[in-house]
């Protein structure tokens, strides 16, 4: 039964956390994976000797290590970082050759239907494929600009039935996502109208589920904690939208999404002043333990302490609870250190068993239940 749709990078550090999903947890998760661009080096870098990956070969080593993390459980895939009509070398549509590598894994993928792109002909042909290849399965994505078009209601259905005529699909069926990105400076008091009134748009054209995601975490720690080696709460202000909206929109089943435990805006870029972190996710907030720049010592060390704080704190969940949580223990007895992308599998972890936690209870107690046993 779906409760919760985190949006993930299709990065090493999601798939280890998706690979260490306790089953009781990835029953409740559907995530959706953002396909991103190749990395590419910088002149700061030091030169490889290997020859750089083609884009087709790329995405097909991303696909299968997709596949090894997720195995056949549903996901949605979408490549928001690309353009509307990229191509591979061979001339296919990327995200035709993509899920094209899903399906030769027997992947259980949804397409993603991305309103911003909808008006680019290459990328409405390659969503067709997509949807032939998997059977009709789809997610249509609304962003907060397309929130603001409707405003003009015939402009917006002409463009709502043009996807749902050219891609076979019907409201009733179709999930919809409320993608609000980065939500860090921008108050509920604010989003709840905005929120509320698109939901309302939606319910009275026969669209029945609906996702709402968004991300408060920082670009960079240094926004949330401002000394080094110490802690500090941040509100999660999607998870407060999130409940507020269960309980007052009747007719819709609304459905938790977040951008996990990165920022919608952060960079993949490396840096060795990168500082040593644990972003704890506890009820409605995240504890983030700050440690100092990499560079300093004892560099990797550092984890030691940071995990150690996060064990003896009141918030720390037990090892049982999730893969990461064990793993944090492990660092805490000085047993491993944890580079920093297994420390984003290690807070994601987490993160996933903490979010299906919270919005089970908090659906349970208000007696919204209902809303999350409901496939979508």
């Amino acid at each position: 039964m779906l409760t919760y749709v985190p949006i993930l990078r299709a990065k090493d550090g999601e798939f280890d956390a998706l690979r260490h999903m306790h089953d009781r947890v990835a029953r409740s998760v559907m995530p959706l994976l953002d396909v991103q661009k190749q990395p590419t080096q910088t002149s700061k870098a030091p030169k490889s000797s290997k020859t750089p990956k083609s884009l087709q070969d790329y995405l097909s080593d991303v696909a299968s290590k997709l596949a090894d993390a997720q195995n056949d459980r549903p996901l949605f895939v979408d490549m928001f970082n690309f353009g509307p009509a990229d191509k591979v070398e061979s001339g296919e549509h990327v995200y035709t050759y993509f899920c094209g590598e899903l399906h030769a894994h027997g992947m259980n993928f949804h397409a993603v239907v991305g309103v911003d792109r909808w008006s680019n002909i290459e990328y409405r042909a390659a969503i067709g494929h997509v949807l032939a290849m998997n059977g009709g399965k789809a997610l249509l994505r609304l962003e907060t600009e397309d929130l603001e078009d409707m405003s003009d209601p015939t402009m917006f259905d002409d463009m709502l039935g043009d996807v749902l005529d050219q891609c076979g699909l019907i409201a009733r069926n179709l999930p919809v996502l409320i993608d609000l990105g980065d939500i860090r400076n921008r108050p509920i008091a604010d989003l709840l109208p905005d929120v509320s009134a698109a939901l309302e748009f939606l319910r009275a054209r026969g669209f029945i589920q609906v996702v709402i995601a968004g991300s408060s975490m920082p670009t960079s720690i240094n926004e949330a904690v401002k000394k080094h080696n110490s802690a500090a709460f941040l509100q999660r202000g999607e998870m407060i939208l999130w409940k507020t909206l269960l309980a007052s929109t009747p007719g819709v089943r609304v459905v938790f999404g977040d951008y996990g435990v990165r920022s919608p805006r952060s960079s993949d870029a490396m840096s060795p002043d990168t500082n040593g972190k644990i972003r704890y996710t506890v009820g409605n907030e995240f504890l983030i333990v700050r440690g100092h720049s990499m560079r300093i010592g004892p560099k990797g060390g550092q984890m030691w302490g940071l995990a150690d704080y996060v064990v003896k704190s009141p918030q720390y969940a037990k090892e049982g609870f999730s893969w990461g949580d064990e793993m944090i223990k492990r660092c805490s007895e000085h047993k491993i250190k944890g580079n920093s992308t297994q420390w984003i599998a290690f807070d994601t972890s987490h993160h996933l068993a903490a979010i299906v936690a919270e919005t089970y209870e908090y659906a349970r107690t208000t007696g919204g239940i209902s809303a999350l046993n409901q496939p979508v």
